[in-house]
């Protein structure tokens, strides 16, 4: 995965309302662009309706590349300037048949959330040097979030349960393309990137898993973005390879992976968490499911080929991919407990911030104390 671009190190105070996270100043690369109050009164927007958003920059990188003259940037500058582009966030998407970028206002919401506190764990965004693997240590307890925040959801089986369960999937995904991991991937604790990388594989399959049996794994789903949902995780795994994160060639030797593992040992088999192993299951899912490749990212169809092993579905069951074995094993491990924010520099005291500054004074010295608790701070 090619690093994205750094985001400037300035920082500016806005007031990022809960009811509009995409008031930024400045364009925003998640395909949310700043507040319009010509626009709808996104307060109003119920949480899990679809609406429309722009088609993201990961996107077009994906399309034409990440090359030194930009192609992908000044292309990704052009759609935004366009009015008629302009005029669909945040539309609701039954208002724009044909738009397949469309995600529920939930998803929307915690993406954003996530790009934002991602920030925060950023010395060089704040004109400080803390450690090296500052921002990794971040990033992991950002994913580590991620996963507690999708943790409660699997157990619950009425239709709310898996609307909050999608949900939760849905802006995971479109995160972790956003995001640029190259400092994440590389840091000393590869193990536990590996382990968390298998780990989320294995919530994707639970969701699919739970679609399937609620009878939603469909072209017509209620869940609008399934394709698009399904090629955010192959998309965002496709090059991990290159950073040393693999598949787990003698975990899946019989095509089992984890589907046949014994809750009793989960703890001692989550050492072989299969890295991106579960792509292939994926894959069965989003054939099984029918959907058309071409409401994914750009190339899902290629996607779907490379990673084709003719695997069988199969017929639907409860903790078929064993998530709560291998959820308690993982925050056993790693100690988890709560939603964690150690690595989040607004977090961190004036006297803190102003130790590792490079010129010695607290970077957000003009920034309340009310928004710093509140976490409205957007870097420009």
């Amino acid at each position: 995965m090619p690093p994205k671009k750094k985001q400037k190190t300035s920082v500016e105070s806005a007031k990022a309302s809960e009811a509009d996270p995409a008031d930024a100043k400045g364009s925003s690369t998640s395909g949310v662009p700043p507040k319009d109050p010509k626009k709808r009164d996104v307060s109003k927007i119920p949480e899990y309706e679809y609406i429309c958003f722009y088609r993201p920059l990961f996107d077009f990188k994906r399309e034409l590349g990440d090359d030194e003259d930009d192609e992908y940037f000044d292309a990704y500058k052009k759609d935004l300037e366009n009015k008629k582009v302009q005029n669909l966030y945040p539309a609701p998407a039954s208002d724009h048949p044909d738009w397949k970028w469309i995600i529920q206002w939930k998803s929307c919401k915690m993406a954003l959330d996530y790009k934002r506190r991602a920030s925060y764990c950023n010395p060089d965004n704040f004109g400080m040097h803390i450690c090296n693997d500052w921002e990794a240590w971040g990033l992991q307890e950002l994913m580590d979030n991620l996963l507690l925040n999708f943790a409660p959801h699997v157990v619950k089986k009425n239709d709310e349960g898996l609307m909050e369960m999608w949900a939760a999937i849905s802006g995971m995904g479109l995160w972790l393309n956003e995001q640029d991991e190259s400092s994440y991937i590389m840091n000393e604790d590869g193990e536990h990137v590996c382990d968390c990388y298998g780990l989320i594989g294995c919530a994707f399959l639970s969701a699919l898993n739970a679609l399937d049996i609620a009878g939603e794994l469909k072209p017509d789903s209620k869940f609008q973005d399934l394709a698009l949902v399904i090629s955010y995780f192959l998309a965002w795994s496709e090059d991990m390879d290159t950073y040393g994160v693999e598949e787990d060639k003698d975990g899946d030797k019989e095509g089992k992976w984890y589907e046949d593992v014994d809750p009793d040992e989960a703890e001692k088999s989550i050492d072989k968490s299969g890295g991106f192993d579960w792509r292939k299951q994926v894959v069965a899912y989003a054939k099984k499911s029918g959907v058309d490749p071409a409401k994914g990212v750009h190339d899902t169809e290629e996607i779907f080929k490379k990673y084709d092993m003719d695997k069988d579905t199969k017929a639907p069951w409860e903790g078929r991919w064993r998530w709560d074995a291998r959820w308690k094993a993982y925050k056993k491990r790693y100690e988890l407990k709560s939603d964690s924010h150690h690595y989040d520099i607004t977090k961190m005291t004036r006297k803190e911030r102003a130790e590792a500054a490079f010129d010695g004074k607290d970077p957000l010295a003009g920034i309340s104390v009310k928004d710093l608790r509140e976490g409205n701070i957007m870097l420009g």
